[in-house]
């Protein structure tokens, strides 16, 4: 729901803040390698008809969450709702813009064909006296509409200048940024949370939990710097993001490799980095919600593209998992 959330505001947002939450924030909270290591385990202990539903179920809840997080970040409205602004939409649903008005009586109406409309009306009126007013018509009356003078039976044929305030339409919206305030707000939301799960860590005495943190920033950092690789990459691998599954597939390789070293650890401080390893590094470089906003994305392609890239990222994921735990030591 956050990376859909995001994806949507990522306009109103500064470069920077939309990058870290994405890639950084939601990137390193959900974790593929992860994910298809259990599922990888239910089939090598002979439950394949539940390592099926386990990924045919978290595609269809990922997918929904998704859609839902882009439906919340609308306001409930269409694709394009009118709360962008840079109080998040609080500036639009709480005030109220004055509706449009439409022209006034003996204002110039133009643009669409409407000065050559009233024009024709009026020259049918006073067919009569038309050679008499286009005579009186100089260059310098080019900024007047077309109007019968009342009483004296003459029309005007001095042409109106179009212009967008003759149309009384609204103006095109602006590109509009979150307000610096907000902004820092959530940074420091952001911190608030490392912070807390530092103290959390500390009070329960979770050396592994601490020794997380300098791994997942690396493995995070490295996921983002591939995903830069993927818009030149797509257009020779029919539109899959090659650098997405790369990612992806060398996290699961490190969580399978640290499945297997931890059980020849020689000491307990190498047995928790190699944990950290695994959870921090492998965890942040692999990441579902990068995968399920690529699916839904029209950037790919068609139905049939993002069913192929979603069956190789499980294809590939399970070629790396399934020799590895079949023969690592329960």
């Amino acid at each position: 729901m956050l990376v859909a959330m995001i994806a949507r505001h990522k306009r109103s947002m500064n470069e920077h803040l939309s990058t870290g939450l994405a890639s950084g924030l939601c990137g390193s909270l959900t974790t593929f390698a992860t994910w298809m290591g259990e599922t990888a385990s239910m089939c090598v202990n002979g439950h394949p008809f539940q390592a099926v539903v386990s990924v045919v179920s978290m595609l269809c809840v990922s997918l929904c969450c998704y859609r839902l997080g882009h439906y919340v970040a609308g306001c409930g409205m269409g694709d394009e709702p009118r709360c962008f602004d840079d109080l998040c939409g609080l500036r639009a649903l709480l005030a109220r813009g004055p509706a449009p008005a439409g022209p006034g009586p003996g204002e110039a109406v133009g643009g669409r064909g409407g000065g050559a409309k009233r024009s024709e009306a009026a020259s049918s009126q006073v067919a009569t006296s038309s050679e008499e007013a286009a005579s009186k018509v100089s260059e310098g009356d080019l900024g007047s509409s077309a109007e019968v003078v009342e009483g004296e039976g003459e029309l005007d044929w001095g042409l109106a200048i179009d212009s967008s305030e003759s149309w009384h339409e609204p103006e095109s919206p602006k590109d509009v940024k979150l307000s610096p305030v907000l902004e820092w707000c959530i940074v420091v939301l952001a911190l608030a949370l490392i912070a807390s799960y530092i103290g959390v860590c500390v009070a329960r005495e979770y050396s592994a939990g601490l020794l997380d943190l300098p791994f997942a920033p690396v493995g995070a950092l490295l996921r983002w710097y591939l995903s830069l690789y993927n818009a030149s990459a797509q257009k020779a691998c029919f539109g899959i993001p090659l650098f997405t599954l790369l990612a992806n597939t060398l996290g699961c390789a490190c969580n399978a490799a640290s499945a297997v070293l931890v059980h020849h650890a020689g000491s307990d401080i190498a047995a928790i980095t190699i944990a950290a390893v695994s959870t921090g590094f492998a965890g942040c470089l692999s990441t579902v919600s990068t995968l399920i906003s690529e699916l839904r994305s029209d950037s790919i392609g068609g139905l049939r593209v993002r069913a192929l890239y979603f069956l190789l990222s499980i294809g590939l994921a399970m070629a790396v998992f399934a020799p590895v735990l079949a023969v690592a030591p329960c």
